[in-house]
């Protein structure tokens, strides 16, 4: 298993399950989950982690806003570099892609996830141990 911290910023307990299962089949063993933005940038002035997988629409502060903050402060991920933000949402046009990198998002993963884009979205941003096989899509 990987030790790679992912940061999951998603308001839907069946969503916050499903990534976590999802990110557990790709190796990401330490994963930790926050409700919206307000509480994911208290989480990152107490803990570092390689990325950010957040939710665009949420109450208290969406992924856009804390997105904005987060370049705003110019977190760093472990190793010093730019802290990658991977939007996920179930917009899907254009438009909505804009919206993500306008707020300085790095990536846009649709929902619902598929196993597969997840993984292809993250081996973008972190490295990520070899597959563990073909194994049924949550």
């Amino acid at each position: 298993m990987s030790h790679k911290t992912i940061l999951l910023v998603e308001d839907n307990e069946v969503n916050q399950r499903l990534l976590v299962l999802q990110l557990s089949r790709l190796g990401v063993a330490d994963v930790d989950v926050v409700g919206n933005g307000i509480e994911a940038l208290a989480w990152l002035d107490r803990h570092t982690c390689e990325l950010v997988l957040a939710d665009c629409q949420m109450p208290g502060m969406d992924g856009y806003a804390m997105t904005r903050a987060i370049r705003a402060r110019a977190l760093r991920r472990r190793d010093g570099g730019r802290l990658p933000v991977v939007a996920l949402s179930a917009g899907v046009m254009d438009d909505d892609k804009a919206a993500c990198r306008a707020a300085g998002m790095d990536d846009h993963v649709s929902k619902p996830t598929r196993l597969d884009t997840l993984r292809a979205a993250l081996e973008t941003w972190i490295a990520l141990p070899p597959a563990r096989g073909a194994g049924r899509q949550p």
